[in-house]
C-alpha cells in the first residue's frame, strides 16, 4: 500500500505519514471507505506520537480549528447542568479529543442556565478537527453540563 494520510489536530502540522495497511474485521484489506470501521497500520515511529483526539485524512482535506461557534443546550440542574457564564474554562469533547476551551455568550446573552440553550462560541487551547453540524460536549468541574452542535468555523 502506497497510500499516504495526514495527521490532523493538537498542533500535528502538515506531518504526512504512509500507510502500511489497511485491516478490516481483523484481515488485510485494499482498502476502506467511508462508515468502515478499519484499523491503519502506520510505521512504528509514528504510532508512538499519535495523541488521542488526532484523527487521519487525506492530506489537504481536513483542517484543525483553535475555536467554533455553536448552539449549546445546558442540561437540567439534577443532571448536573450549571449556570454558564461568559469567560468560563471548560473541557471540550469533540469526537475523541478532550481539550480546554473559554465560553463567549453570544447575542447579548449574560447567562445560560440549566435547561435552557444559546449561541456560543468556543475559544479552544489546542487546534482539533471540528466540522459544522458536528456534535460536542462540555464539562464543567468534572460533570457534563451541556451539549450541542458546531454551527460555524473562523476564517
Amino acid at each position: 500500500m502506497s497510500d499516504e494520510v495526514e495527521v490532523v489536530g493538537f498542533g500535528a502540522g502538515a506531518a504526512t505519514v504512509p500507510v502500511l495497511a489497511v485491516e478490516v474485521g481483523g484481515l488485510r484489506a485494499a482498502g476502506a471507505g467511508a462508515g468502515t470501521n478499519a484499523g491503519v497500520v502506520l510505521p512504528g515511529s509514528v504510532a508512538g506520537v499519535l495523541e488521542r483526539g488526532q484523527v487521519l485524512a487525506e492530506p489537504g482535506t481536513v483542517g484543525a480549528c483553535r475555536g467554533f461557534v455553536g448552539d449549546l443546550a445546558v442540561l437540567a440542574a439534577d443532571q448536573g447542568g450549571v449556570e454558564l457564564r461568559d469567560g468560563v474554562r471548560l473541557a471540550v469533547h469533540v469526537r475523541a479529543a478532550a481539550v480546554t476551551g473559554t465560553l463567549a455568550l453570544l447575542k447579548g446573552t449574560e447567562v445560560l442556565r440549566p435547561l435552557h440553550q444559546g449561541a456560543v462560541a468556543v475559544a479552544l487551547e489546542h487546534p482539533v478537527p471540528v466540522e459544522r453540524g458536528q456534535r460536542f460536549a462540555v464539562r464543567h468541574a468534572g460533570r457534563a453540563v451541556g451539549s450541542g452542535s458546531v454551527t460555524g468555523l473562523p476564517g
